[in-house]
């Protein structure tokens, strides 16, 4: 894959400002970046608001300079919090450009990530937990159901075991928070918002859309029948909505694809999500999450002698095992196009491991059998799904290739209603609202002001 190449002083995808180990951007070497991107958001609403043209200077200035971006992400408690409900609000406003606005979700991020903190609009109130115990548990966390604003919710809790792990995950939580609250797509799972518990532990939940339909392995065992190619479509183009955001999703399988009251796909979990923009997104040096299900992971990943680092090709790979997943109705996990897990015949993931680095794929169903004669598999699909595989990163498909390989099944617009749940935007209206309120608050603008003399020996 070709990466673009940053222009001249600006922070590459795999840097950190706040990297001891990087060399200072001298201070002139912003001004062409800073002029660019001041161009672009030079909007006449901005022009206009002498106060919001300030702020965007100010903070374009930031982002185009390494030391000062560096002591922006040192503020904490709050300070950071302060930043945070600013940008935040920034991002509300229909003014502001894309680059800016990629800054600005890059940027607040990894604050909230460093800082254990998040834009107060992503905080909940009134959330009532029911029952006394969770409807799902597993080794990391627990699944509850709740009510919010008269609707069902779900409550994703991360155990902690010792109160060393509390802050670590308070940081984890952060990151998913901030990157999920920026996402709005209907194949992409709704972000309500961050619940505290009521426990002196600080635990936090993230909330979401309760699904009665569970994730897309239990409603294919309960609706064998359903339109499984339009669910591939689903997943496909909530995939390429997130790779044309420079997002990766870094853990696609069936459990993580759940399923609206309207029987659409949409995608969920991003814990292991990652932003990667070599030009304009600038993360930390550990971008490089990797993590999932070793079935479903690219060769690449499970290569010990490659940079084991999740990418758009990796979720392309990832894609095909949950078409193949979803095929054939077995006792095992149910999927979309087999209903087999990926190398359903080897028992070992280790085994799978050593496999699939030599190139070995999931096998071909039979033509006879239920996914060619029931499910809509066919060749062509079949094919796609190979070229998904494929051993070299650089011949897989990109998302909106693979979107113009998939049959044509859903030509009628979607009535926006029919999801079933509310949408985000109706509990986030203030935020917007109080960015005039953030723009006069003179405390604020001072935290914008950073003295790179204060870095200095």
């Amino acid at each position: 894959m070709i990466e673009k190449v940053p222009p001249s002083g600006q922070i590459s995808a795999q840097e950190d400002p706040s990297d001891n180990s990087s060399e200072p951007t001298p201070e002139n070497d912003s001004l062409d970046i800073q002029q660019r991107l001041l161009e672009e958001v030079g909007y006449p609403e901005i022009r206009g608001n002498q106060k919001l043209a300030e702020v965007c200077e100010k903070l374009l200035d930031i982002f185009g300079n390494r030391s000062k971006y560096k002591l922006l992400l040192s503020y904490r408690d709050e300070e950071a919090q302060s930043i945070l409900n600013l940008s935040q609000a920034l991002l509300y406003t229909p003014y502001i450009g894309s680059r800016l606005k990629n800054e600005l979700v890059v940027a607040i991020q990894r604050l909230s990530e460093k800082s254990a903190l998040c834009p107060e609009c992503f905080t909940l109130k009134d959330v009532v937990i029911e029952g006394e115990y969770p409807i799902s548990a597993g080794q990391f966390g627990e699944v509850w159901k709740g009510i919010f604003s008269r609707q069902s919710v779900s409550l994703k809790v991360v155990k902690a075991y010792r109160h060393s792990q509390i802050h670590g995950l308070l940081r984890a939580f952060s990151r998913e928070a901030v990157l999920w609250g920026q996402l709005s797509h209907e194949n992409v799972l709704p972000f309500y918002g961050v619940f505290a518990l009521g426990s002196a532990h600080k635990r936090i939940c993230l909330v979401s859309p309760w699904m009665d339909n569970g994730d897309i392995n239990n409603f294919l065992t309960e609706n064998p029948s359903a339109n499984r190619t339009l669910l591939i479509c689903d997943v496909a183009s909530g995939v390429g909505y997130l790779h044309q955001n420079n997002i990766i999703h870094g853990d696609l399988k069936g459990p993580n694809i759940l399923v609206t009251s309207a029987q659409r796909a949409c995608l969920a979990d991003f814990g292991l999500s990652t932003i990667r923009d070599p030009e304009v997104l600038r993360m930390t040096s550990s971008v490089g999450h990797t993590g999932g299900t070793v079935r479903w992971m690219a060769p690449e990943l499970l290569d010990p002698e490659h940079e084991r680092i999740n990418s758009k090709e990796s979720d392309i790979y990832a894609f095909a095992c949950v078409c193949y997943e979803e095929k054939y109705l077995t006792f095992l996990l149910q999927q979309i196009f087999t209903g087999q897990i990926p190398f359903y015949e080897i028992l070992r993931d280790e085994t799978v491991s050593l496999k699939v680095n030599k190139g070995y794929r999931p096998s071909r169903p039979v033509e006879d059998s239920p996914p060619f004669v029931e499910w809509g598999l066919t060749a062509s699909m079949w094919r796609l799904m190979e070229n998904c595989w494929n051993q070299e990163i650089s011949d897989r498909p990109h998302a909106r290739n693979i979107l113009r390989r998939l049959p044509t099944v859903d030509t009628h617009p979607r009535d926006p209603t029919s999801s079933g749940y509310i949408s985000p935007s109706l509990f986030r209206t203030a935020a917007g609202a109080d960015l005039d309120k953030y723009l006069l608050d003179s405390r604020i603008l001072r935290l914008l002001d950073v003295d790179t003399a204060s870095l200095l020996p």
